[in-house]
């Protein structure tokens, strides 16, 4: 029965679905389907990526992460993607700004820069800038670009 729906199916493991018969997995069908999955996460022992019949004791696959992004979970979207009432994962992740880069790696640099030289450059007052270096504040995304790209060219000078 579509609990959703309250249509009621007749089910079978054989054969393909119809509109009124639903085609369910059979423990034969998970079983070979398991034998023969790719095991994305990890390295056969040769060393290169697990293909279809990689056999043999497999190793952990290393991992460069290159961007960090914060998402959030909302609980109530992911009980309506298990009801499949929202049909994608994607769809129930809410994505954040990443500011790790702005706050790691720029932040870094205008601590390198006197102070005085960042409040001619920026036009920004002296309490704005030095809660910037603190990481006490995240400028708009105005001033975000404009002291990412002083930043810049400060790196280019060094």
């Amino acid at each position: 029965m579509d609990i959703y729906s309250g249509k009621v199916f007749a089910i079978t493991g054989f054969g393909e679905s119809m509109p009124d018969l639903a085609r369910i997995k059979t423990y034969r069908d998970v079983l070979d389907e398991y034998r023969v999955h790719i095991e994305a996460k990890s390295l056969g022992s040769d060393g290169q990526v697990c293909k279809r019949f990689t056999r043999g004791l497999l190793l952990r696959r290393p991992v460069l992460a290159v961007l960090i992004t914060y998402i959030g979970k909302e609980s109530n979207k992911l009980e309506q993607v298990q009801n499949g009432i929202i049909h994608s994962l994607d769809l129930a992740i809410d994505e954040y700004e990443d500011r790790s880069l702005f706050g790691k790696i720029i932040v870094l640099v205008l601590c390198q820069i006197p102070l005085k030289k960042l409040e001619e450059e920026s036009g920004l007052d002296r309490r704005t800038l030095q809660r910037i270096r603190s990481g006490g504040s995240t400028p708009i995304p105005k001033n975000r670009q404009m002291i990412a790209a002083i930043a810049e060219r400060w790196l280019r000078r060094a």
